[in-house]
């Protein structure tokens, strides 16, 4: 038995009585909104009986919910040295409450970008207790990050088995994987089955759409680019945890491929509203984003397939900006120009953007060796 303060023999991981009143008032303050307060409160617990590994649980989970990650592993690091190692304490809670802090400390690293150190964690939390299959997929999506995608394989494998059939991120993680190693076909197949286990699950929706492209299977891409339109806004303003995801963009992703994927079918005017609803959401808030200018480069190719010359000379003449803030010239754009104005008999307007096209093409590829 050891002493933790006031003279008790309490366990480390058992609850005191002096310091559960402590935690009623911390936690009072956070259904509050006093934050900084509750935190303050703590730290001064763990000034008095810094050795109390729950205390350090439950700092690393205020940490955890306010996103300061570099801190929450910090405090759930701090927790497990208080604890020991594994084999000084074999009992349930002590097991339990190890356990705790290990999947803390290796979330929290993992979501402060220390993904080589979350892996050593997810690893040692793992060898305890291999049963959990969020925990499991949590480890496999951190193995692709370091690139170790054929074990990320085996681990998304392994949570399919355990996994129930509505939950679509096992699927979704091995089709990462597949993704990753190029097994296109398979991988576009694993996020099918994870649409099927949830069909608003947006992510899959456009990882399977990208494997389709890839693929250039243009109407598998476009329906998957149709069902993440569909799915998109609803999915990711739920979010908490990836509140920081560029929804705009991903937006605008959806919409552009599924243009170039009418453009491929030969039906350019159908994937006309999609380029419009880019140019659209870029207009006001980002009017020198590449995606608005991706999408006026696709209008100008739109039109001149359907001998509408004049408005792609138009639009190709946008892509060309030289503005200060514009992003730099699609060079494609010169070409398609090019052939608008020889349709329109501008012989020496034509000869001077495809000059400009060699030209700037092959300065291009020469910097680029």
């Amino acid at each position: 038995c050891r002493r933790w303060g006031g003279g008790d023999t309490q366990t480390p991981w058992e609850r005191h009585p002096e310091r559960e009143e402590e935690w009623k008032s911390v936690k009072t303050m956070l259904q509050e909104d006093r934050v900084d307060e509750a935190v303050e409160l703590l730290l001064e617990g763990l000034d008095q009986h810094g050795a109390y590994p729950l205390h350090h649980a439950r700092m690393a989970d205020i940490h955890m919910a306010v996103g300061e990650f570099e801190q929450a592993a910090k405090a759930a690091g701090a927790g497990l040295v208080a604890m020991g190692s594994d084999e000084e304490y074999g009992d349930k809670p002590a097991a339990k409450l190890r356990l705790r802090l290990l999947d803390t400390r290796a979330e929290a690293l993992d979501r402060a970008g220390e993904i080589a150190a979350a892996v050593e964690v997810y690893e040692e939390a793992l060898r305890q207790n291999r049963g959990d299959s969020g925990r499991l997929g949590r480890y496999g999506f951190a193995l692709q990050r370091v690139g170790r995608l054929e074990e990320s394989e085996g681990v998304f494998e392994s949570c399919i088995a355990g996994s129930s059939d509505k939950d679509p991120e096992p699927h979704y993680g091995l089709g990462l994987a597949l993704a990753g190693l190029q097994r296109l076909e398979q991988a576009a197949e694993a996020f099918v089955e994870s649409l099927n286990r949830s069909e608003n699950y947006a992510p899959s929706a456009l990882q399977a759409a990208r494997c389709y492209q890839m693929l250039e299977q243009w109407k598998k891409a476009s329906k998957m680019y149709s069902v993440f339109l569909l799915a998109a806004v609803p999915y990711y303003t739920k979010l908490v945890v990836d509140a920081d995801v560029d929804l705009d963009q991903l937006v605008a992703e959806g919409h552009l491929g599924r243009a170039f994927c009418m453009l491929k079918e030969d039906q350019a005017e159908l994937g006309r509203p999609d380029l419009e609803a880019v140019i659209s959401l870029y207009d006001e808030k980002a009017p020198e984003h590449p995606l608005r200018f991706r999408a006026k480069y696709y209008l100008a190719v739109s039109y001149l397939h359907a001998k509408d010359y004049n408005r792609a000379v138009a639009y190709a003449s946008d892509c060309l900006s030289s503005t200060p803030n514009a992003p730099p010239p699609i060079l494609e754009a010169y070409a398609i120009r090019a052939q608008a104005y020889y349709q329109l008999r501008e012989e020496t307007l034509a000869q001077k953007d495809y000059e400009a096209f060699l030209r700037l093409s092959s300065e291009a590829g020469e910097s680029s060796v």
